[in-house]
């Protein structure tokens, strides 16, 4: 009988540790998803040829006038909030795709 303990035991705690190694990486992935909340978000960037002002709409854009970077041109931001930045579009520059930093 105790050895057919032995042989039951570790049957037993096996899958326990199965069970709790799969549980943790979920918790870990579940606080690095929470963290992402937090991430900045550009979901729209639009100019306004008329105005010259180029609008960043998103989420996550903090409470102070953040840096923005059109290629390696700092563009002078007029206004921003949580979800939205305006920011004044550079001269001679023409529609295209540019890497835009915030």
């Amino acid at each position: 009988m105790s050895k057919n303990n032995l042989t039951i035991t570790p049957q037993r705690i096996v899958p326990l540790f199965l069970l709790l190694a799969l549980l943790f990486p979920l918790h870990r992935a579940s606080a690095a998803f929470h963290d992402d909340d937090k991430a900045v978000v550009v979901t729209r960037a639009e100019v306004d040829f008329n105005t010259n002002q180029l609008t960043i709409t998103g989420r996550n854009f903090g409470t102070r006038p953040p840096t923005v970077r059109l290629e390696d041109t700092t563009l002078v931001v007029v206004r921003s909030s949580q979800t939205q930045i305006v920011a004044l579009w550079p001269t001679g520059i023409k529609a295209g795709t540019y890497l835009l930093t915030i």
